[in-house]
């Protein structure tokens, strides 16, 4: 099963509702984090008792940035194999060692929305196929760089 942009969802073996420390886990934070965001409603959630409980679906659309603009890596496979030993999830301290840059460089990047990720409350999360992507060469008369 893959999302709209060729991706291996990363929810694919969790089942249709899942628990907040199933979220906590493909979302790489704590549970209180997860607790913290369905009762600000930022999360679509439902309590069954005092528990909370999530539709996948749910969780997936919360995953996904706004923008419509991302591109799956149509070429250039071997490129992701320096990504073959993280998650399907990185934080944001793992795309800056990634890309050796400062942290606050891929902070600002996620929020110009120049690179792909979403906030799980303060912090940014980005799908590795993103990141993979966002550091595709640039082709020959592209943009210039340093």
């Amino acid at each position: 099963m893959t999302d709209g942009w060729g991706r291996a969802s990363v929810l694919e073996r969790y089942p249709d509702v899942l628990t907040a420390e199933e979220v906590a886990e493909p979302l790489r934070v704590e549970l209180r984090s997860v607790r913290a965001l369905a009762a600000q409603s930022a999360l679509p959630g439902f309590k069954v008792g005092k528990v909370w409980r999530f539709h996948k679906a749910d969780v997936a659309a919360f995953m996904t940035p706004p923008t419509p603009s991302r591109t799956a890596l149509a070429d250039g496979r071997d490129r992701a194999s320096a990504l073959d030993c993280y998650p399907d999830i990185l934080t944001a301290e793992e795309v800056a060692e990634l890309c050796r840059v400062e942290l606050r460089s891929v902070r600002a990047l996620a929020a110009q929305s120049a690179l792909p990720g979403f906030k799980v409350g303060k912090v940014w999360r980005f799908h590795k196929v993103d990141v993979a992507a966002f550091m595709k060469p640039t082709p020959p008369g592209g943009p210039a760089s340093d």
